[in-house]
């Protein structure tokens, strides 16, 4: 069967009756539970999405195979267009639908092993077709065909004749999932005004009620020996798997059901004097032109916060109608420097790679080492003071995303390259080296890779790796210097119990400032204040975990989801004048809140540490505000 639901993602999983063990055959968060899966002679057959690797509005829908038996799993459709998929009783053939881009459907009978099209059924009136099955000894196939203004009707095709038959008229009757024993059809339709499972006779075209459930009964099923009916019954715990015997002696005939179907849109058809509001749409002919790519037809799109390692993001994006041209407006927050900028970014993504163009303004702040006369273990203790200065840059890149997603895994890579032109003005340093204001160009190199798994329950992913390589450099002349290399990992792993996140961090950084500090990209040691470091090696150990799940409106303007705690421990070890140290430890109580129906969730709350390190203070309690736990 397939299952799916808050705690679980989409999965096939393999039931014995006897015992009712279960074994789990395959999941993947890209496959759709609204359409079924089809088996026969141990071959599951099912359509997965596989997103183009780079264009994010181009997708495609395959055909993938699984033996039961042996665990082997095949792709056998590529860059295809193919849904609903089902696999005859012989194991030989797969009928399926087909809808491609110039919004043709077509019914298609295709080779298991190959993928190849064998037969092509004729649609003249380009009909939608929904899930085919096979009769169970393959001479027909049974289908749903929805048609714009008639509304649904159920089908039978005779393989060898290439004739169909109207089994049940076109109707407004929402009829669905229909599977054929090769005496009746059984399917789905909320006819009484329930859900439940019917059944029409192939021969005599009686129609009967086989379920009377009082949620709701879905996804019919016949056993091998068509002694038995398999099938879904809605239940306040979710869908649960169902059996029953097929007894035709206890079915209740179509006459005697009392027939409640929704016919509310009858008071807008009164509205509409009674007519189709369509009757009255002008049939214009429109000349088609080649559209021109311009930046300055342009729609406000969205507007989104973004989490970084060492900052947040507040953006406000406009794009034109093909989304080639972009134009983002930025605020962003440093956490380790405490500093603000703004940034203006303008990009094209009609290309393999986007091209970026802007500017940033903002303020930089570092520190500076002064020796006290406070004697430690390690000899004369330091004291960091911090100095600032504004810097703005205009710059380009390139840019090259790549989704790599697949199964149960969302995979992304990114390659970049960004030269800027940067000038850095009211400076006032006191360090030994030169100081001045002016300008240079650095140049940044950087890889950014995240691979994870994870579900709605989850609060990080389950499992999962992120990196992030960077190597930023001067290597025109200018009036500054430098280069810092930057490399950092994220690791999760799946915690004791469900939902909870053990993961690790590791972070290296490296700069070499010749008389230009270049900022950070690692996050400080927790609770410690930020303090510039020629180079630093941080490690992290996390085990996350949900505490509660309030589910609780305050006044309609903020919403608590859930409510977790974070146990942590830091270790950094750094050199600049001297070797230093930054540990801490603790726990941090988060909120998953949502502020005014905002569908971004805002992580509020508390950290409480303890300070290896920090001898004036070894205690530390501070507020979160973050866009992740």
């Amino acid at each position: 069967m397939s299952r799916y639901g808050q705690e679980d993602i989409y999965q096939l999983v393999l039931i014995n009756p006897k015992t009712n063990q279960e074994k789990k055959l395959y999941s993947s968060y890209l496959m759709s539970n609204d359409v079924p899966f089809s088996v026969s002679q141990y071959q599951l057959v099912w359509a997965e999405t596989k997103n183009d690797i780079r264009w994010g509005n181009r997708s495609y829908s395959n055909i993938k195979t699984l033996d039961i038996n042996t665990g082997k799993l095949n792709t056998i459709t590529k860059k295809a267009k193919y849904y609903a998929p089902a696999i005859d009783p012989s194991g030989k053939q797969i009928v399926c639908v087909e809808y491609n881009n110039k919004n043709i459907c077509s019914l298609l009978i295709l080779d298991a092993i190959t993928g190849q099209i064998s037969k092509r059924i004729p649609n003249p009136e380009n009909e939608l077709f929904q899930t085919p099955t096979w009769s169970n000894d393959g001479k027909n196939i049974v289908f749903i065909k929805l048609h714009p203004t008639k509304g649904k009707a159920l089908c039978l095709l005779n393989i060898e004749t290439g004739i169909t038959e109207n089994l049940i008229d076109y109707s407004n009757e929402n009829i669905a999932y229909p599977v054929c024993d090769g005496n009746y059809i059984y399917y789905d339709s909320p006819i009484s005004g329930i859900d439940n499972i019917y059944a029409i006779s192939i021969n005599t075209k009686e129609i009967f009620q086989v379920t009377s459930r009082k949620l709701g009964s879905y996804y019919p099923a016949i056993s091998n020996d068509g002694s038995k009916l398999l099938f879904s019954e809605a239940t306040d715990q979710g869908y649960m798997l169902m059996e029953m015997p097929l007894d035709s002696l206890k079915w209740l005939p179509l006459n005697k059901v009392e027939k409640r179907l929704d016919n509310s849109f009858n008071i807008l058809v009164e509205q509409e004097q009674k007519k189709s509001i369509l009757d009255s749409v002008p049939t214009n002919n429109y000349q088609v032109s080649k559209y021109a790519l311009t930046p300055f037809k342009r729609n406000a799109y969205s507007w989104y916060v973004l989490s970084l390692p060492t900052a947040i993001n507040l953006s406000l994006k406009s794009q034109n109608p093909l989304s080639s041209f972009a134009t983002e407006g930025a605020y962003n927050y440093n956490y380790n420097e405490n500093a603000n900028s703004f940034q203006l970014n303008t990009s094209y993504a009609g290309l393999y790679p986007i091209i970026n163009m802007g500017g940033i303004v903002g303020r930089r702040v570092s520190t500076y080492d002064s020796i006290t006369n406070v004697p430690n273990i390690l000899g004369d203790s330091t004291k960091a003071y911090t100095y600032s200065w504004n810097e703005k840059s205009a710059y380009f890149g390139l840019e090259l995303p790549l989704n790599l997603s697949s199964g149960s895994y969302v995979s992304n890579l990114t390659l970049a390259v960004n030269a800027a032109y940067t000038n850095i003005s009211d400076l006032h340093r006191f360090e030994l080296f030169k100081n001045s204001n002016g300008t240079f160009f650095p140049i940044t190199y950087s890889l950014d890779y995240s691979r994870r798994t994870s579900w709605l329950r989850d609060m990080l992913p389950t499992w999962g790796q992120t990196i992030h390589l960077s190597y930023a450099h001067t290597p025109f002349n200018g009036d500054f210097n430098g280069d810092l290399l930057s490399a950092q990992g994220v690791f999760y792993f799946p915690g004791i119990i469900k939902h909870h996140s053990l993961f690790f961090e590791a972070a290296y950084e490296k700069q070499n400032p010749v008389n230009y500090r270049f900022e950070s990209k690692i996050l400080f040691p927790r609770a410690y204040k930020y303090v510039f470091e020629k180079e630093i090696l941080k490690g992290s150990v996390n085990y996350t975990f949900p505490i509660a799940y309030p589910d609780f409106s305050l006044i309609h303007s903020l919403y608590f989801k859930r409510l977790a705690a974070n146990l942590f421990y830091d270790y950094g070890i750094a050199k600049s004048t001297q070797t230093n140290y930054y540990r801490s430890t603790g726990i941090e109580l988060k909120s998953e809140t949502f502020v005014f129906h905002i569908p971004i969730p805002f992580i509020v709350g508390l950290r409480g540490s303890y300070l290896f390190d920090n001898i004036d203070n070894e205690y530390n309690i501070e507020g979160i505000f973050a866009l992740s736990f």
